[in-house]
């Protein structure tokens, strides 16, 4: 129901207590831009209080690089456009930039003539900052996504080059996309952040072993996106070999796998030192091709996070040890 009454006290208090009650701040400015009026809203968004604010230039509210905003406003003001609602940022009496949608609107008197603007202002800062993470979730599940299949691409590429039998590419295949998709697994467990070090290898072997005959031990390591994915295609070429020829493939092996966090001198960044180690088996003579996981160990692994590893095949069975940079393993390599 409108409002009908000819007592312009009346109206006044009306439209006073509505500016008042509004969830949005609403400022009112004279034409040389100094603060005229303020609500509650106002106050709660900025965190001045109104005697703080009023008479105070509105500059005041413009943080470095929109300065140059306000007087462009009020050129606008006093022609008496009205300007559309436009997204940007002020600055709160604590420094802190929020994001706001504007909308000013010229203030006329009895006689027509502009004396001044209002502006309705409106936190955005919420949506703003949803809008933020779902572009950032949608770059990083578009970067985790061609990680993925370039991964795949290259044990396809790799694996065919290295067992062109049509059924053994098969086996190896796709012993290779289960590791694959357990390190999945785990990172979406750890929503995309992070899977620690030990998880990773009893994941790993729990599906292929007794873990009776399996040692494990070393301090607790967060792995970023792209080292478990790394780590997990080289944990399962050690333990397919190991189930082939090596500790896992007779009851009288053992295998222990063992990491420590080493600090370089001079300086030098820590890195992890891992031992894969197993016993109770006679090795046959080192073998002389150097198929896809050997390279895959002893090259990819270097390129990919920045370390060495030392493949021995001795008497008892094969020992590898992982040198790898921190840093590089826990960082969010899959992230844009």
């Amino acid at each position: 129901m409108p409002l009908e009454t000819d007592d312009a006290n009346v109206a006044e208090n009306w439209l006073a207590a509505i500016i008042e009650s509004s969830d949005d701040a609403i400022v009112s400015k004279t034409l040389d831009g100094f603060i005229a009026t303020w609500n509650a809203a106002a106050e709660r968004l900025f965190g001045y209080t109104g005697l703080e604010a009023m008479g105070r230039p509105v500059t005041m509210l413009a943080p470095a690089g929109r300065r140059d905003e306000m007087p462009d406003l009020l050129v606008r003001i006093r022609r008496g456009e009205p300007v559309d609602a436009y997204e940007t940022r002020r600055r709160h009496k604590d420094g802190r930039i929020i994001d706001v949608l504007l909308r000013v609107t010229p203030i006329r008197n009895g006689s027509g003539k502009v004396v001044g603007a209002s502006k309705v202002v409106r936190d955005i800062s919420d949506r703003i900052a949803a809008e933020r993470r779902q572009r950032r979730l949608s770059d990083e599940l578009n970067h985790r996504v061609k990680n993925t299949l370039m991964t795949i691409q290259s044990m396809a590429t790799q694996t065919l080059r290295h067992t062109p039998d049509p059924a053994a590419f098969r086996h190896a295949f796709e012993a290779r996309l289960v590791a694959v998709s357990r390190a999945h697994d785990l990172l979406e467990a750890g929503r995309w952040e992070s899977v620690e070090l030990r998880e990773l290898i009893a994941r790993n072997l729990a599906s292929f072993a007794d873990r009776a005959c399996i040692t494990m031990g070393g301090p607790m390591i967060r792995l970023g996106p792209e080292a478990t994915v790394t780590l997990a295609l080289a944990f399962n070429e050690l333990t397919l070999n190991a189930i082939a020829s090596g500790a896992l493939s007779r009851p009288e092996g053992r295998l222990s796998v063992t990491w420590e966090i080493r600090a370089c001198g001079d300086g030098g960044e820590p890195r992890l030192h891992l031992d894969w180690i197993e016993r109770g088996v006679r090795m046959r003579a080192e073998p002389t091709r150097r198929g896809f996981g050997r390279r895959f160990l002893e090259d990819g692994m270097c390129r990919q996070l920045q370390g060495d590893v030392t493949l021995a095949f001795e008497p008892e069975g094969v020992r590898c040890r992982f040198d790898l940079l921190l840093t590089a393993l826990q960082s969010s390599a899959f992230a844009p």
